[in-house]
């Protein structure tokens, strides 16, 4: 027995899109990209479901601090239920086929900015959709392989791919992974609360793959932290061919520094916080001598990884939005022993994020 996908209104809606006049129900079991467990956005199973089908999650931009909190502007991410690790294989879109997503009732359209595949001058200027390969700001390659356009009556974002977007697994360019939605004409509901997106998959050659989860709408900001992509590569370019994955690194392919945007309870610039070590082992984040957040290490020897920032956070403009942030630079130095280490950074009262890093 399968849990439905689809709610019957959104099913209905969705069905147009694809001239189908039938309920669509179940997971597919189509997903051509395979999900593991370890995976920071894999799908998991709790007491109350939370997403279903081919999406794991959906969670706020990390390149706003009110991208999920009700009545502010939307700028959400739709992670699908794959692994984000780049070797890992994600989902391979191809001319003909249709990828919509329905929106619920309260996210409210509030002015006339057309839908566009996003960009470094979308913010302000239109409402982006944006096609992820499982990393920030690292479009899906040929950038723009669709036009996005919105049904007002059936609440529904549309993308009909008209180019290849994705190789059938691996590197450079691993696939669809996640879906930004860079909203800057719609608001979020103002009922906090769980708010049901849906997607869709119409493939060309018939056949489709279906998924939902719910948008956690907060009734106000949280502290939070994020990475960004956007100085992890050796341009500043859309696409951004030669941009690194900040979130799986190797000392085999070069580690970098990596850029992390923070925002306050305020959702106001979070600057002089600091990375200091603990007098038991590990690290805190410090900001006037106040314990901030947390750094946890793992690994095959905690202690053989060390992990540095370049000095507090300083005022800084976040990419693609321009939103003012702080911006702390850390970087991770692995030691002569070898194996898997993932780093966790989190802010209190907020979120976490963390990276993988391999030693060898």
């Amino acid at each position: 027995m399968v849990d439905r996908v689809f709610s019957r209104k959104a099913a209905l809606a969705l069905a147009s899109v694809f001239a189908l006049t039938v309920l669509v129900t179940g997971d597919s079991g189509r997903a051509m990209a395979r999900v593991t467990g370890d995976a920071p956005h894999a799908q998991r199973q709790t007491a109350a479901k939370q997403s279903g089908g081919i999406v794991a999650s959906i969670t706020k931009s990390p390149v706003s601090p009110d991208g999920m909190v009700a009545g502010a502007k939307t700028d959400l991410v739709i992670n699908l239920n794959v692994s984000m690790d780049p070797s890992v294989g994600g989902f391979l879109f191809l001319p003909g086929d249709t990828v919509p997503v329905a929106l619920p009732d309260g996210f409210v359209r509030t002015g006339p900015e057309p839908f566009t595949a996003g960009g470094p001058a979308c913010y302000n200027a239109c409402n982006g959709v944006i096609m992820l390969q499982g990393w920030p700001q690292y479009p899906a390659v040929p950038f723009g392989g669709y036009a996005p356009s919105f049904d007002a009556a059936t609440r529904t974002i549309t993308m009909p791919i008209s180019s290849n977007l994705g190789s059938p697994g691996g590197s450079p360019f691993v696939g669809v992974k996640q879906i930004h939605l860079l909203l800057t004409g719609f608001t979020n509901p103002t009922r906090p609360g769980k708010h049901r997106i849906e997607l869709m998959v119409g493939r060309a050659g018939g056949g489709v793959e279906s998924g939902w989860a719910n948008a956690d709408i907060r009734p106000h900001v949280d502290p939070s932290i994020h990475v960004t992509s956007a100085f992890a590569g050796d341009n500043n370019e859309i696409p951004p061919p030669l941009r690194l994955n900040p979130l799986y690194q190797s000392t085999v392919s070069g580690m970098r520094p990596v850029t992390l945007l923070l925002w306050d309870g305020a959702g106001s610039t979070f600057v002089g916080v600091s990375l200091e070590p603990k007098a038991n082992g590990g690290y805190r984040l410090v900001q006037g001598g106040r314990n901030v957040g947390q750094v946890k290490v793992d690994g095959p020897k905690r202690g053989d990884l060390t992990v540095g920032a370049v000095g507090p956070s300083t005022a800084f403009n976040a990419p693609i939005t321009g939103i003012a942030t702080g911006r702390l630079i850390v970087e991770f130095v692995p030691g002569d022993v070898v194996g898997v280490y993932t780093i966790t950074l989190s802010l209190n009262g907020g979120n976490d994020v963390t990276f993988v890093i391999t030693a060898s």
